[in-house]
Protein backbone atom coordinates (compact mmCIF):
# COMPACT_ATOMS: atom_id res chain seq x y z
CA UNK A 1 0.00 0.00 0.00
CA UNK A 2 1.33 3.55 -1.29
CA UNK A 3 1.42 6.21 1.33
CA UNK A 4 -1.32 8.56 -0.87
CA UNK A 5 -3.18 5.55 -0.78
CA UNK A 6 -2.92 5.07 2.98
CA UNK A 7 -3.55 8.79 2.99
CA UNK A 8 -6.94 8.42 1.16
CA UNK A 9 -7.85 5.83 3.13
CA UNK A 10 -7.30 7.40 6.24
CA UNK A 11 -9.34 10.78 5.34
CA UNK A 12 -12.95 8.94 4.63
CA UNK A 13 -14.58 12.09 5.33
CA UNK A 14 -13.88 15.76 5.76
CA UNK A 15 -13.94 17.84 9.20
CA UNK A 16 -17.77 18.40 10.24
CA UNK A 17 -19.07 21.19 8.51
CA UNK A 18 -16.31 21.47 5.89
CA UNK A 19 -18.17 21.22 3.02
CA UNK A 20 -20.82 24.11 3.77
CA UNK A 21 -17.60 26.37 4.54
CA UNK A 22 -16.24 25.22 1.27
CA UNK A 23 -19.20 25.65 -0.62
CA UNK A 24 -19.88 29.33 0.85
CA UNK A 25 -16.39 29.99 -0.18
CA UNK A 26 -16.32 28.48 -3.80
CA UNK A 27 -19.47 30.53 -4.22
CA UNK A 28 -18.03 33.94 -3.00
CA UNK A 29 -15.78 33.42 -6.22
CA UNK A 30 -18.15 33.20 -8.67
CA UNK A 31 -21.06 30.92 -9.67
CA UNK A 32 -21.15 27.33 -10.27
CA UNK A 33 -22.97 24.29 -10.73
CA UNK A 34 -23.11 21.53 -7.70
CA UNK A 35 -21.36 18.77 -9.92
CA UNK A 36 -18.23 21.50 -9.94
CA UNK A 37 -18.23 21.50 -6.51
CA UNK A 38 -17.64 17.87 -6.23
CA UNK A 39 -15.43 17.67 -9.49
CA UNK A 40 -13.33 20.78 -7.66
CA UNK A 41 -13.26 18.91 -4.25
CA UNK A 42 -12.13 15.59 -5.58
CA UNK A 43 -9.51 17.28 -8.10
CA UNK A 44 -8.08 19.40 -5.03
CA UNK A 45 -7.51 17.08 -2.54
CA UNK A 46 -6.18 14.41 -5.05
CA UNK A 47 -9.08 12.61 -4.17
CA UNK A 48 -8.47 12.39 -0.87
CA UNK A 49 -11.99 13.76 -0.08
CA UNK A 50 -15.14 12.60 -2.40
CA UNK A 51 -18.51 14.02 -1.66
CA UNK A 52 -21.01 12.56 -3.68
CA UNK A 53 -23.80 14.28 -5.25
CA UNK A 54 -25.76 12.80 -1.66
CA UNK A 55 -23.98 15.34 0.18
CA UNK A 56 -23.56 18.19 -2.11
CA UNK A 57 -27.53 18.19 -3.40
CA UNK A 58 -29.48 18.21 -0.09
CA UNK A 59 -26.60 20.60 1.41
CA UNK A 60 -27.36 23.29 -1.47
CA UNK A 61 -31.20 23.00 -1.01
CA UNK A 62 -30.42 23.35 2.85
CA UNK A 63 -28.74 26.52 2.18
CA UNK A 64 -30.55 27.97 -0.59
CA UNK A 65 -33.34 27.93 2.35
CA UNK A 66 -31.76 29.22 4.87
CA UNK A 67 -30.76 32.27 2.37
CA UNK A 68 -27.47 31.28 1.79
CA UNK A 69 -27.35 30.56 -1.90
CA UNK A 70 -29.55 30.70 -4.87
CA UNK A 71 -29.98 29.12 -7.76
CA UNK A 72 -30.03 30.90 -10.73
CA UNK A 73 -32.49 30.37 -13.92
CA UNK A 74 -29.22 28.17 -15.70
CA UNK A 75 -28.82 26.28 -12.56
CA UNK A 76 -25.83 27.66 -11.12
CA UNK A 77 -25.64 28.48 -7.63
CA UNK A 78 -24.43 31.88 -6.70
CA UNK A 79 -23.87 33.59 -2.93
CA UNK A 80 -26.30 35.95 -1.36
CA UNK A 81 -25.62 38.77 1.29
CA UNK A 82 -26.58 37.01 3.44
CA UNK A 83 -24.31 34.05 2.25
CA UNK A 84 -21.02 36.42 2.31
CA UNK A 85 -21.85 37.14 6.27
CA UNK A 86 -22.25 33.69 6.93
CA UNK A 87 -18.68 33.14 4.99
CA UNK A 88 -17.40 35.90 7.45
CA UNK A 89 -18.34 34.56 10.68
CA UNK A 90 -17.14 31.16 9.89
CA UNK A 91 -13.52 32.68 8.85
CA UNK A 92 -13.66 33.95 12.31
CA UNK A 93 -14.79 30.73 13.84
CA UNK A 94 -12.26 28.95 11.89
CA UNK A 95 -9.33 31.80 13.36
CA UNK A 96 -10.54 30.85 16.82
CA UNK A 97 -10.23 27.17 16.62
CA UNK A 98 -6.66 27.28 15.43
CA UNK A 99 -5.82 29.43 18.54
CA UNK A 100 -7.47 27.61 20.90
CA UNK A 101 -5.71 24.07 19.31
CA UNK A 102 -2.49 25.82 19.84
CA UNK A 103 -3.45 26.82 23.22
CA UNK A 104 -3.20 22.94 24.35
CA UNK A 105 0.34 22.75 23.01
CA UNK A 106 2.05 21.85 26.36
CA UNK A 107 -0.17 18.78 26.86
CA UNK A 108 0.63 17.90 23.19
CA UNK A 109 4.27 18.40 24.45
CA UNK A 110 3.72 16.28 27.93
CA UNK A 111 2.51 13.46 25.68
CA UNK A 112 5.20 13.48 22.58
CA UNK A 113 8.44 12.07 22.06
CA UNK A 114 11.15 13.05 20.39
CA UNK A 115 10.34 10.28 17.41
CA UNK A 116 7.07 12.73 16.71
CA UNK A 117 9.44 15.49 16.05
CA UNK A 118 9.34 14.44 11.92
CA UNK A 119 5.85 15.15 11.78
CA UNK A 120 6.08 18.71 13.15
CA UNK A 121 8.50 19.42 10.55
CA UNK A 122 6.08 17.81 7.65
CA UNK A 123 3.96 20.36 9.72
CA UNK A 124 6.24 23.62 9.12
CA UNK A 125 6.74 22.34 5.41
CA UNK A 126 2.69 22.61 4.96
CA UNK A 127 2.10 25.66 7.44
CA UNK A 128 5.19 27.35 4.82
CA UNK A 129 3.22 26.54 1.63
CA UNK A 130 -0.11 27.54 2.65
CA UNK A 131 1.61 31.18 3.57
CA UNK A 132 2.69 31.10 0.24
CA UNK A 133 -0.44 29.80 -1.56
CA UNK A 134 -2.03 32.56 0.42
CA UNK A 135 0.41 35.13 -0.76
CA UNK A 136 0.42 33.89 -4.04
CA UNK A 137 -3.78 34.50 -4.62
CA UNK A 138 -3.60 38.19 -3.45
CA UNK A 139 -3.12 40.64 -6.03
CA UNK A 140 -1.99 43.18 -3.15
CA UNK A 141 -0.43 43.16 0.45
CA UNK A 142 -1.43 45.18 2.67
CA UNK A 143 0.57 47.01 5.59
CA UNK A 144 -0.40 43.87 7.99
CA UNK A 145 0.46 41.55 6.09
CA UNK A 146 3.42 43.13 5.71
CA UNK A 147 3.73 43.60 9.48
CA UNK A 148 2.78 39.89 9.92
CA UNK A 149 5.47 38.21 6.72
CA UNK A 150 8.56 40.47 9.08
CA UNK A 151 6.77 38.71 12.46
CA UNK A 152 7.66 35.91 10.66
CA UNK A 153 10.62 36.04 9.05
CA UNK A 154 11.76 37.29 12.44
CA UNK A 155 10.02 33.60 14.11
CA UNK A 156 11.87 31.55 11.27
CA UNK A 157 15.46 33.49 11.50
CA UNK A 158 15.23 32.78 15.04
CA UNK A 159 13.87 29.15 14.92
CA UNK A 160 16.96 28.36 12.40
CA UNK A 161 19.43 29.66 14.94
CA UNK A 162 18.10 27.53 17.40
CA UNK A 163 18.57 24.26 15.16
CA UNK A 164 21.94 25.39 14.35
CA UNK A 165 23.07 25.38 18.02
CA UNK A 166 21.25 21.94 18.70
CA UNK A 167 22.65 20.65 15.63
CA UNK A 168 26.05 21.57 16.86
CA UNK A 169 25.67 20.92 20.42
CA UNK A 170 24.95 17.00 18.95
CA UNK A 171 27.81 17.15 16.74
CA UNK A 172 26.20 17.27 13.31
CA UNK A 173 28.30 18.86 10.74
CA UNK A 174 25.34 20.74 9.24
Amino acid sequence: MTAKTRKMEEIESAPRGLLFHYVLYRLSKGPVYGYQLLKEIRDKTEGAWNPGPGAIYPLLEKMEKTGYIVKNQDGLYEITEEGKEKLEEIKTEWKNHWEKAQSIRNLLIEMLSITDIEGFVKAIKNDAEIIRALLSKSEKIDEDTVFTLKEYKLILERELKWVESKLKEVGSNE
